[in-house]
């Protein structure tokens, strides 16, 4: 992982999960962000990821993190909902 990466959490409302990336994003903190979508996403229904806080976004890491993103049940199925915002884009 980038040794300056890491996510803050913030709770939203009615099943919704707001996490604000932070740092350098490459190939492990891609992995470690699945991880935690793969935690999360079973008791969220929508999942914004705030990448303002970014400072570099690695091409292996959205590369990992699009592939790893392909094997999330909740994701792949609909049943919840990431949503990406800020100017630096993962996916």
């Amino acid at each position: 992982m980038a040794a300056n990466f890491h996510v803050d959490t913030g709770t939203g409302t009615n099943g919704e999960l707001c996490l604000k990336l932070c740092g350098d994003f490459d190939g492990t903190s891609a992995l470690e962000l699945a991880n935690l979508l793969n935690i999360y996403a079973k008791s969220n229904h929508r999942i914004f990821l705030d990448t303002s806080g970014l400072k570099e976004v690695w091409a292996f890491g959205r590369a990992v993190f699009e592939d790893e993103c392909e094997g999330l049940q909740e994701v792949r199925s609909g049943a919840t909902e990431l949503v990406v915002t800020g100017e630096k884009l993962i996916l």
